[in-house]
Order: structure tokens, then C-alpha cells, then sequence
């Protein structure tokens, strides 16, 4: 299936400190694991139940898989908390009332690319209706979070790195 992601979108390219030394196009950076670009990664509650979403087919990567409730790419020129607002609102039609906290940060390696990702949490007190946009999104959920959920993240639930990682940590550390 052909991706519906814009392969000539323009990325930072960053050093081990996270200082801008250039930049490339999303088909560069996902082809090359020494190109290290910067993205971000939101998880969104509400009612003290977690949205969680199942990446579209037509992804370039991880397609299928379920990930945070919000996963993109910086920009070029934008902050991490610019495309956490930004991409809030592109994947779930949430319009930010306040920037989300910071609650991690780690350099994610796969085989094919290397991305730095600060990782956040939105607290969303709002009834606004969930909107998915498809060519990111084939399904989401609000999920209470539980050891049981957390178990199925990455067995009985196919999960990208990203959700993974925070099932492992941050979302693990909150039940205990």
C-alpha cells in the first residue's frame, strides 16, 4: 500500500545535544539512521482514561500498530511544544487550552532511523468530540489505564517503540 505521508516534508537534523546542524526531507531521514530528527509524542487523558490510537495502513511507519494518543515530526524550525500543539489538533482535532508537560525525552533507534523524542502529557478537561484524521489514524480509544492494558501493549496490542517504552516507564511508574 502507498504511504499518504508527505515524503518531501523538510526536518531539523540535530547533533547529541539536540542543536539544529541541518536538515532533510522525511523519505531521507526514514532511510537513514544517522540522520537524527527531532519528533514528539502526547499522551492525552481524560476522565483519568488514556486515548490511544491505531496507526493508519497507509503510514510509512509502523503502519497498523497502536501508538500514543499523538505521535509527528518537528518541523523544520519548530519547537517541540509548537508540534505538540500542532499535531494535537491535526490528529485529534484538540485545540490546546494550555501547552502539554514535558515528561520524558530519549533518542529512539530503529533499524532505518534514529529520532530524538520529547514525550508529553495533555490533561484535556474538555467534552470536545475526538476527530481522527484518517490518513493518520484508523481507530482510537479512551482507555483506563490498568496493569492489564499495559500487559497487552505490545503482545495482544501491537505497539510502535514510542508506546512501548512509555508502557514500560511513565505509565507503568503511575500504577504503582
Amino acid at each position: 500500500m502507498q504511504t499518504t505521508d508527505n515524503q518531501d516534508e523538510v526536518f531539523d537534523i540535530v547533533d547529541h545535544r539536540d542543536r539544529v546542524i541541518g536538515q532533510a526531507t522525511r523519505g531521507e531521514v526514514h532511510k537513514n539512521p544517522s540522520l537524527v530528527h527531532r519528533c514528539i509524542t502526547i499522551l492525552v487523558y481524560r476522565n483519568n482514561e488514556l486515548f490511544l490510537q491505531k496507526r493508519s495502513m497507509t503510514k510509512d511507519a509502523f503502519p497498523g500498530v497502536w501508538t500514543c494518543s499523538v505521535a509527528g515530526h518537528v518541523d523544520s524550525g519548530e519547537s517541540y511544544e509548537e508540534a505538540a500543539i500542532r499535531e494535537m489538533q491535526e490528529e485529534l482535532g484538540i485545540k490546546a487550552l494550555r501547552p502539554p508537560s514535558v515528561i520524558r525525552e530519549r533518542v529512539m533507534s530503529y533499524d532505518n532511523e534514529t529520532e530524538r523524542t520529547r514525550f508529553f502529557r495533555y490533561d484535556d478537561a474538555t467534552d470536545t468530540p475526538i476527530v481522527l484524521e484518517p490518513n493518520e489514524t484508523s481507530e482510537g480509544h479512551f482507555f483506563p489505564v490498568t496493569k492489564e492494558l499495559l500487559e497487552k501493549i505490545g503482545t495482544d496490542m501491537p505497539a510502535t517503540p514510542c508506546l512501548k517504552f512509555l508502557a514500560e516507564t511513565y505509565l507503568l511508574e503511575r500504577l504503582s
